[in-house]
């Protein structure tokens, strides 16, 4: 009988207890467009969101596609490293024949607590998490159903959150932020589109150091200099 019952509590409980830790590899999103939110929305849209991730180091890239022409490729980067926040794009090369050429932008490097200093102005952005309690797998991991809503007038979208692995995800998404486990599969409202992300792979591998640092080549700029960089410009 004692026998039964244990084997019945570790069948109960076993999910939890296979689950390692996510402290380095690659996840994987798919970004799919539902519609159009704004009266004129962005020419690019998002085809996928790719976080690598090696402890506290996170390298997160964002590939966007020309809508009309579907050839073109914007590449935005997002690096989180013990320097700070590095952001810098590659966009389509506009004096050359070859549409693959890219060129890369001059990277901004923003600070942690200019970071913080932004959340009293994003306040009005943020969505407001409801528990479900469903449960289900995705990728091999357990996901909790949630229900999040935005500001007043938007309708409320389904999202699957999991504790089993962390990445830094929602910080790259400002409605994110209260969502606490890492997202699966949710919808945001970005460049004008409801784009719907969903988790299709996730890899453990080792990562190199230096894929958490931009070329030694690479003009950094803080956003004062950039700013006033675009000042000198006009």
């Amino acid at each position: 009988m004692k026998n039964w019952l244990w084997l019945l509590l570790a069948t109960l409980t076993l999910p939890g207890w296979t689950q390692k830790a996510f402290n380095e590899g690659i996840v994987r999103f798919q970004a799919d467009t539902v519609r159009r939110v704004d009266a004129h929305p962005a020419v690019f849209i998002v085809t996928e969101r790719t976080i690598f991730k090696k402890g506290d180091l996170a390298r997160i890239e964002i590939t966007r596609v020309n809508r009309i022409t579907g050839g073109q490729k914007h590449r935005q980067i997002e690096i989180r490293n013990r320097k700070g926040i590095l952001l810098c794009s590659e966009s389509p090369w506009q004096e050359s024949n070859d549409p693959s050429r890219p060129t890369r932008s001059a990277t901004m490097l923003l600070s942690y607590d200019e970071e913080k200093a932004r959340l009293p102005f994003i306040q009005n952005k943020i969505h407001t998490v409801s528990r479900t309690g469903a449960r289900t797998k995705r990728l091999g991991l357990w996901a909790e159903k949630i229900i999040l809503q935005g500001p007043a007038g938007e309708e409320p979208t389904e999202a699957l959150v999991t504790a089993s692995i962390d990445i830094p995800l929602s910080l790259s998404f400002d409605a994110l932020r209260t969502v606490g486990n890492t997202p699966l599969e949710f919808s945001i409202r970005e460049y004008g589109w409801l784009t719907r992300y969903r988790a299709v792979g996730i890899e453990r591998r080792k990562l190199p150091d230096a894929f958490f640092e931009v070329n030694a080549s690479q003009k950094i700029m803080t956003m004062e200099q950039m700013l006033k960089e675009l000042q000198d410009f006009k």
